[in-house]
């Protein structure tokens, strides 16, 4: 009977697996040669089963919020003003769509990537694709009159327009997805059904957020503008080697896992500090007996550190070879004042195995920092700090009569059963720094290096006591669970009474909003005292666990934990890659268009120093910018094209120009040197930057000026030239 209802089942099974792998996502839009890709999937099913949706789902973490949603609409508000669009409901819907942006590189591989957005909308009629096609229709009233056109591409209709600026834009809806480009042939590229995209080089795990970065196709579409310095650098950190790079956070049950993956196939060739960083063996959890329970955060690594030493040596070789000559005689120079090669005393005596311990319960101030350390000729570490100490004390009493009665040692003391050393400083040097006496102390295998002895002795109390170690911690052993066997570092934090304090400290300055309430323009004033309770935070600030691993060719970072994320000790990553694509996202648009305005001005200087030219073999300046490039004064005819122009007009002699100069308006007039140079010579024949024109002046320098400026600087012209020129006697057409 099972049988039978196993083989009546199967084929369900099957076409469900199969429509599920075929369900189409935002990412299906993006071609497979993007090399940056940020995607968003607010409507991932499983963030409501997260930690981090059940803490914002708390009655007092909701009211909290609804406390400042007076300001976020005040700042949309502003958004929508500031643009004349609807920016603001578009945004709001944005927050539950699924959505990707990428960054292309275009076919002709010249000028800037073309970007690519696209975003799961929804059906017509549903409040997220209202909202987007509200704020089509505002960008379509604004683009330049008798620009737009629609054409058909498959079952999409395909809207290109040119804005006031001067930029193209390209929108389409297929069926439930937006879609947003630079170009028509950027949007036909991402609706061919028959291109390679990037969703099929995505891994099958869904996540929220991905950041991804395909090092291999930006070399193919954007490598021929590197120069060799920048090649040698990316050779230098191991990087060529790399395919792909990715930030990921998936949500598993109650865990919001984040991963950073390195693909690198041809590990082999890795060099400089990648190279460190891959060749590590799998860590040597034996030192976790070393870490205690009560360390708020440590960091275990099986990495070699003469290698790295070597690796960043290799890098600089690689990187700066003009400079790795004088940085070795610096570092000679070094080791000779201090006689002994660093490397030699104290990075070839250390073996495999490195535990960085901290304690951030006594708060910032007080922060204790221990490095237990796996030593491999302990007696030749010992001799290199020895000589290095007495050789420091030499060197400052040298010093002396520059900075005052300067001595150092090494003290010895003794402390349950054990041998100490640290560092006693007199002078002016111990008041750069305060709180710390380096020392150390030796327990067999391994050196327990301390920034102070009170650390240190807090350290040998948990080694003498046999006190709870991390591996008592149920916390720590149950997200252990998670770590592969063949990690090569693994990290835990939990500083749940530090995060707490923090809070408690910070969170009633946030009353500050409410003395602004007439300078943020919200009348009805804003409620923020209301803070979530103490408690509450303490109860999702739980611990986190992270690890580094080689597996097939992909380095991979991760961490999870079952708090809420921002909560964590390691929130860094998350923290880190939200404010990248933060910045990112809105900042793409206006570099695209600066990078457009800075080669716009660069043209314009090369148009001034050729009439210049022209003028000092001719006594006279041009009878228009043709005769420029005809008289081989303006040998780069594409300084006559502005990257902002689309349709550049013909000059005569029927050469595309995107600038008018004062010679073509003024066609039948003589402009000999004497002509003013306050005056402008050369101007951008439309408004291409937001309103505004690149202005060249007969003193060869640029300005950018609004349509006003513009306007009085015409009719200062048009004085000049009636006042400062002649009738030409004969016009050569060019």
């Amino acid at each position: 009977m099972n049988r039978r209802i196993l083989s009546l089942a199967m084929p369900f099974c099957l076409v469900a697996a199969a429509l599920a792998a075929n369900e189409r996502r935002a990412a299906w839009y993006v071609p497979a040669d993007a090399f940056v890709a940020i995607g968003y999937d607010g409507s991932h099913p499983g963030i409501q089963a997260t930690t981090l949706h059940q803490f914002m789902a708390e009655p007092e973490v909701a009211a909290s919020l609804a406390q400042w949603r007076p300001l976020v609409n005040k700042a949309l508000d502003a958004i929508d003003k500031e643009s004349g669009l609807d920016i603001g409901p578009a945004l709001r819907m944005a927050v539950g769509c699924d959505l990707v942006v990428g960054l292309v590189a275009k076919p002709e591989k010249q000028g800037e990537p073309g970007g690519v957005l696209a975003a799961h909308v929804g059906a017509a009629g549903t409040p997220a694709r209202n909202a987007v096609e509200k704020l089509v229709k505002g960008l379509l009233a604004k683009a330049k009159a008798d620009s737009a056109k629609t054409t058909k591409v498959g079952a999409a209709q395909v809207t290109t327009f040119v804005d006031k600026d001067g930029e193209p834009h390209c929108v389409a809806f297929d069926g439930e997805f937006f879609l947003a480009t630079d170009t028509e042939a950027l949007a036909r590229r991402a609706l061919a059904a028959d291109g390679e995209k990037l969703a099929a080089r995505l891994g099958a795990e869904r996540p929220v957020l991905r950041m991804r970065y395909d090092h291999q196709a930006m070399l193919k579409g954007l490598g021929a503008e590197i120069d060799a310095e920048g090649r040698r650098t990316l050779d230098a950190l191991g990087i060529s080697a790399v395919r792909t790079i990715e930030m990921t956070v998936v949500p598993r049950g109650r865990r919001l896992v984040t991963q950073v993956t390195m693909d690198m196939p041809d590990a082999a060739k890795l060099g400089g500090v990648a190279k460190w960083f891959v060749d590590a063996p799998p860590a040597d959890r034996e030192l976790l007996k070393r870490v205690p329970a009560t360390a708020t955060l440590f960091w275990q690594t099986s990495m070699n550190a003469a290698g790295l030493w070597d690796g960043i040596w290799e890098a600089i070789a690689k990187g700066a070879p003009d400079e790795v000559a004088e940085a070795k005689e610096g570092l000679a120079e070094f080791e000779g004042k201090l006689g002994l090669k660093v490397r030699d005393a104290f990075l070839a005596p250390l073996d495999r195995g490195t535990v960085v311990l901290a304690n951030r319960a006594g708060g910032l101030l007080s922060d204790s920092l221990v490095v237990v350390q796996r030593v491999k000729d302990g007696r030749a570490l010992e001799r290199g700090i020895a000589q290095l100490v007495n050789r420091l004390d030499l060197l400052l009493m040298d010093a002396g009569g520059q900075m005052g009665a300067v001595r150092t040692a090494l003290k010895p003391f003794r402390y349950r059963g054990h041998t100490c050393f640290y560092l006693w400083i007199m002078g002016a040097p111990a008041l750069g720094m305060p709180g710390w006496a380096p020392c150390y102390a030796k327990l067999g295998d391994v050196f327990v290096f301390a920034k102070h002895p009170l650390d240190l002795k807090d350290y040998l109390d948990f080694v003498a006591d046999k006190a709870p170690s991390v591996l008592d911690n149920a916390e720590f052993r149950t997200l252990l669970k998670a770590v592969p066997q063949n990690a090569t570092s693994i990290s835990y934090g939990n500083w749940t009474e530090a995060v707490v304090a923090l809070y408690n400290t910070v969170a009633p300055f946030t009353m500050l909003f409410q003395g602004f309430h007439e300078q943020l323009g919200i009348p009805q004033g804003i409620d923020v005292a209301n803070m979530p309770s103490s408690r509450l935070i303490r109860r999702y600030s739980r611990g986190t666990v992270s690890y580094s691993v080689m597996e097939n060719g992909r380095y991979r970072l991760a961490m999870e934990g079952d708090g809420v994320e921002f909560l964590s000790p390691h929130v860094a990553p998350i923290a880190g890659g939200a404010i990248l694509a933060g910045m990112l996202l809105p900042a793409l648009s206006r570099a695209r268009g600066e990078a457009r305005r800075v080669t716009d001005m660069n043209n314009l200087r090369q148009i001034g120093m050729a009439c210049q030219a022209y003028q000092a073999e001719h006594n006279r300046y041009p009878s228009g910018l043709s005769e420029l490039v005809a008289k081989g004064m303006l040998r780069n005819k594409e300084a006559l094209v502005s990257k902002a122009d689309d349709a550049p007009p013909k000059l005569r002699g029927g050469l595309p120009s995107s600038y008018m100069s004062c010679f073509d308006k003024f066609p039948k007039r003589e402009f000999s040197r004497d002509f003013p140079v306050a005056a402008m010579m050369v101007w951008d024949r439309q408004a291409f930057f937001r309103g505004r024109r690149n202005v060249l002046f007969f003193d060869t320098h640029v300005e950018s000026v609004d349509e006003a400026r513009f306007a009085q600087l015409l009719r200062e012209l048009e004085a000049h030239v009636k006042q400062h020129t002649k009738d030409r006697k004969a016009a050569t057409e060019f």
